[in-house]
C-alpha cells in the first residue's frame, strides 16, 4: 500500500509538470505546480506584450507630407508609410487608383487601391486624406527611355495633329533625363503607393 501511494504521488507530480508546460491551466494543489503555473502565465504575458509592441513598431507613426515623402522616397521603398495629401484625381473607370498632391500641385503620387481600399470614388476629389500603404518603385531604364524617345520622334514626323501631346511628352523626357543626371542614375524612378487603407482628414 505504501509503495502504491509513492507511485501515485510520483505520477501526479509528473502529470502536473507536463500540464504546466502545455498551458497556464493545470494542477495547483502543490506549491511546485503553483510556481510553475505562475511562471508559465508570466511568460505568456511577456509574449503578448512583445507581440503588441512589435506590431506597433512595424507601423510608422510619422505622417509624411507629400513633399517630405518624395524627398525620402528612395529610402522608403518597400516600407509601410503614411502620407497626407489632397486628392487631385481618381480613375473614373475602375476607381482603383487616385493621385495625391501636396501643397504644390506639381508634386504628386499615384495610389493603387489594395488592402481595405475597394476603390476611390469621384467625391474624394478635392478632399484631404491620409493614406497608409507600401512605398513602391518602378524603374524606367535608360534603354527604355531611348526607345520611347525614338518612337516619339517617328510620331512627330507623321504630323498627325498631335503636336501638343508630343510637346508634353518631350517635356517629360527632359525631366526624366534631368532627374537621372541630378541623381547620378542610369534609370528613372517612378514612385507610387500600394494602398492598404485611408481616412479622410476632418
Amino acid at each position: 500500500m505504501k509503495l502504491f501511494s509513492l507511485v501515485l504521488v510520483a505520477f501526479l507530480a509528473f502529470a502536473c509538470n507536463n500540464t504546466s508546460k502545455k498551458n497556464c491551466n493545470g494542477c495547483d494543489k502543490t506549491e511546485k505546480c503553483a510556481e510553475a503555473k505562475k511562471s508559465c502565465c508570466d511568460k505568456e504575458k511577456e509574449k503578448k506584450k512583445d507581440s503588441c509592441c512589435d506590431k506597433k513598431k512595424s507601423v510608422s507613426s510619422e505622417v509624411y507630407t507629400l513633399e517630405s515623402l518624395m524627398s525620402n522616397a528612395e529610402s522608403l521603398v518597400n516600407k509601410q508609410v503614411q502620407v497626407k495629401g489632397n486628392v487631385l484625381h481618381t480613375c473614373k473607370h475602375s476607381g482603383r487608383r487616385c493621385f495625391l498632391a501636396g501643397d504644390d500641385e506639381k508634386v504628386s503620387i499615384r495610389v493603387e487601391a489594395g488592402g481595405k481600399i475597394k476603390g476611390f470614388n469621384q467625391e474624394l476629389v478635392g478632399s484631404e486624406i491620409i493614406v497608409t500603404g507600401m512605398m513602391k518603385e518602378r524603374r524606367l531604364t535608360k534603354e527604355y527611355i531611348e526607345q520611347y524617345e525614338h518612337e516619339l520622334k517617328e510620331k512627330q514626323h507623321k504630323e498627325d495633329g498631335s503636336a501638343e501631346s508630343c510637346a508634353a511628352e518631350n517635356n517629360n523626357l527632359t525631366k526624366m533625363r534631368s532627374w537621372m543626371k541630378e541623381h547620378n542614375k542610369d534609370y528613372y524612378a517612378i514612385y507610387f503607393i500600394q494602398g492598404e487603407d485611408y481616412e479622410t482628414v476632418q
